[in-house]
């Protein structure tokens, strides 16, 4: 079974990170507000940043439960492509409506990210169970009650910056979710490459391969 590290490696970085807000007071340059034009690198670095432990503990938790599946059953890339997009696309989302709120917003947290994995993952295993808070959850389930309490959080008013950075994650991992049902035997066979390398394939698996290339 293949070692996923890239979600240990995602989920170091996200510890990190907030031990250096809460230790080091790095926070300022680290969150996105409107300050982005002087500070761009907080388009990403928001994502990786936490304003408290509950906070950090809920999104690790959920990012434990989709990344490890993920890493598993699609490519890294695909996985790390969701993370990132869905952060930068949070990020530009937030920047738009803070600049109509007159720049008062901050956004921090890893939620536009982990939103994006469990959207993108609900889209390639519409019937996978991960577990979560010590119970066996449905993906699809999951991502749909996420998304009706992040619509509701808007309808009320609730942090709509945030809120509305959310919804651009889940839209970004159901986006690149689709695009790799459009061709799931070539993700399964870079999966396998990257569980087993190149060698393990069979002759069809590398005919597939090579006449996707082609394609592209």
């Amino acid at each position: 079974m293949k070692n996923p590290w890239l979600t240990y490696a995602l989920f170091g970085v996200n510890v990190m990170v907030f031990a250096l807000i809460i230790g080091g007071g790095f926070g300022d340059v680290l969150v996105l507000d409107n300050e982005v034009l002087s500070h761009p690198w907080t388009l990403l670095s928001y994502g990786f940043a936490h304003s408290e432990p509950l906070h950090l503990a809920v999104n690790m938790v959920a990012l434990m439960a989709m990344g490890r599946w993920l890493e598993r059953n699609v490519s890294r890339r695909a996985m790390l492509a969701a993370y990132l997009s869905g952060t930068l696309a949070g990020g530009l989302v937030f920047v738009g409506l803070n600049a109509l709120a007159g720049g008062t917003m901050q956004l921090c947290g890893a939620s536009a990210a982990v939103l994006a994995l469990a959207s993108m993952a609900a889209q390639t295993r519409r019937t996978v169970q991960v577990e979560a808070f010590g119970r066996r959850v449905s993906v699809r389930m999951m991502s749909y009650v996420l998304v009706a309490v992040i619509v509701a959080s808007l309808i009320v008013g609730g942090n709509i910056g945030g809120n509305a950075a959310h919804l651009a994650g889940v839209a970004v991992g159901m986006a690149i979710g689709r695009k790799l049902m459009q061709s799931p035997g070539t993700e399964a066979i870079r999966a396998k490459i990257e569980r087993s390398g190149y060698a393990s394939l069979s002759e069809s698996e590398r005919e597939t391969l090579f006449n996707e290339s082609k394609k592209k």
